[in-house]
């Protein structure tokens, strides 16, 4: 099949309504990331696969995370500080290890009513480059507490994306899923997801004391051995 034929097949993304049936839309991804193609718009299906759940623990009560170090990105061996309660959830995040880093995050906030919990907005953690070419992440979520639940798309979604693909418009692609079905991460459980997966923290409901744990295994992001504070309520 010639160029010509080739891009008369990627137009027909744009009128389809089921991409998967027409299209393998993971190998025309490869293919993008090595280089072999360079269109100026495409789609791609993000949150296919639903929220892998995983271990379920207590509540933290204050005194699980008083005195309690936090971290960005940490590797698994450095990290330090802990609480006993935080040490057993990190215990029990379900590591496969098959990257080259296992990093964690611990975040460990107090939530106001009304007011953003973290980034606001539809995300994927690491990247939104759909075509970067390293093996994707996987990411492993725990959160504490009933009035500030990370959200995550529902269903599958295609999102157009243009010539900045290595950089999307955040707002255009919160215009995209403007209306769409989310869902709440169950609190105090593990939950797994990969590279493709779009999330965003809520306005929280309530006042409350929040624990965020974050499990990346990844290629692409490095090691940060540096504690960033310790909680004090």
């Amino acid at each position: 099949m010639g160029l010509v034929g080739l891009q008369l097949r990627w137009n027909l993304i744009i009128v389809v309504t089921n991409l998967r049936e027409l299209l393998n839309v993971d190998n025309r991804v490869k293919c993008l990331a090595n280089g072999a193609y360079n269109y100026e718009n495409f789609f791609v299906q993000f949150n296919e696969k639903a929220l892998e759940l995983g271990p379920k623990l207590r509540q933290p009560r204050i005194e699980d995370l008083r005195g309690c170090s936090m971290f960005k990105y940490a590797p698994l061996d450095y990290i330090h500080g802990l609480t006993p309660y935080v040490k057993k959830v990190i215990g029990h995040a379900p590591i496969v290890g098959n990257h080259k880093y296992v990093l964690v995050d611990v975040k460990i906030s107090k939530v106001q009513k009304g007011r953003w919990s973290c980034l606001r907005g539809w995300h994927c953690d690491v990247t939104m480059n759909p075509v970067r070419p390293e093996r994707p992440e996987k990411h492993h979520l725990f959160v504490s507490g009933h009035n500030c639940l990370t959200e995550f798309v529902k269903h599958p979604s295609l999102i157009q994306f243009d010539d900045k693909i290595r950089y999307p418009n955040k707002s255009w692609i919160d215009d995209q899923l403007e209306g769409c079905s989310v869902i709440e991460v169950p609190s105090c459980q593990y939950v797994t997801y990969g590279r493709r997966t779009l999330h965003r923290g809520p306005k929280a409901k309530e006042d409350e004391i929040r624990l965020l744990v974050r499990i990346t295994e990844t290629d692409i992001i490095l090691p940060i051995k540096k504690t960033i504070g310790k909680f004090y309520d």
